[in-house]
């Protein structure tokens, strides 16, 4: 499991890494976040073009608009199990009628937008990154929906392993989207930047990069943790939920030192510095983690205890 997980990493920084070259270089974006509308964006110009080539072009661009927008409807007929939630893909199939409709004619945005942004083509992007934004919030609702759903209640059967194969795939997911979007965004600026990148920007982004990087660590520990869980062994699961513990403490004790360095740091350079900024960047994560995994020792603890002294009974 865990060369599995670090192949799946490796892979996800692959990734990241050839977006930042292709978003910077290819398609000149000069936001990181633009690669958001990036999919609606390639779709609108391949069917415009479609569309003004011939009248056969024309035919061909609408039919395939029309089936990218309505796999959400066509997925919600071919289900067997439907729920409450699944009314959702008919509002993100009509919603994707509209986007689409929009990047193939970019011109109409700004009709639904306030008068300042008409006379600013600089907030362009932002208008395309709001309607991404818009369409990605309507997919995440309906899967975290269809999520809790899926979990079922505790009298279902198989429930057990649901929950524990759902543990696994959201650890799996937080950490390969943070390992993507850490790769593609540092990577991004490194290239917009280039020759004027300082050591003081190298700084800062060490600063910002370990945080992520120690919780990314803290993620494969818990799921160590899961699988402990679903193996029912009272020795491994204190074992390991010690280790958690001691994993989250070790991570916010880096993450504050880092902090507490670099702006001792930048006080003492604050002369020869272009920008100074005095912050401490802490997530509670890794502290909530650490007592959570110190609840769960004393949990497995107790229970380990009262299973050997029945097992002295009988």
């Amino acid at each position: 499991m865990k060369w599995k997980m670090e192949k799946i990493l490796i892979g996800e920084a692959m990734i990241g890494v050839f977006l930042a070259v292709l978003c910077q270089k290819v398609f000149r974006f000069s936001n990181a976040l633009e690669i958001e509308y990036l999919p609606f964006e390639v779709v609108g110009k391949i069917l415009r073009w479609m569309s003004l080539g011939s009248d056969v072009g024309n035919v061909i661009a609408i039919i395939i608009y029309i089936g990218i927008c309505i796999w959400p409807v066509l997925y919600y007929w071919r289900k067997h199990n439907k729920g409450k939630e699944d009314i959702l893909l008919f509002l993100i199939s009509l919603f994707l009628f509209y986007i689409i409709y929009e990047f193939i004619n970019p011109g109409r945005m700004y009709h639904h937008m306030p008068d300042i942004f008409t006379t600013d083509s600089s907030a362009f992007p932002a208008i395309k990154i709001g309607y991404a934004n818009l369409f990605y919030s309507l997919l995440i609702a309906w899967g975290v929906l269809k999520a809790v759903v899926l979990l079922g209640k505790e009298e279902q059967k198989g429930w057990k392993k649901r929950l524990y194969r759902g543990m696994n795939f959201l650890l799996i997911l937080v950490a390969s989207f943070y390992t993507l979007m850490i790769f593609y965004i540092k990577i991004f600026e490194i290239l917009q930047k280039a020759s004027q990148f300082t050591m003081d920007d190298w700084m800062k982004m060490a600063v910002q990069i370990l945080p992520i990087c120690l919780m990314i660590w803290l993620l494969l520990t818990m799921l160590n943790m899961v699988k402990a869980m679903e193996s029912e062994n009272e020795e491994k699961q204190m074992k390991v939920a010690r280790k958690l513990s001691e994993s989250a403490k070790l991570i916010m004790g880096l993450t504050v030192l880092v902090n507490v360095v670099f702006n001792i740091y930048q006080f003492v350079a604050s002369a020869n510095l272009q920008h100074v900024n005095f912050n401490l960047d802490l997530s509670i994560q890794p502290l909530l983690i650490a007592f959570g995994s110190l609840i769960f020792y004393e949990y497995f603890k107790k229970t380990k205890k009262l299973k050997e002294e029945n097992d002295q009974f009988i």
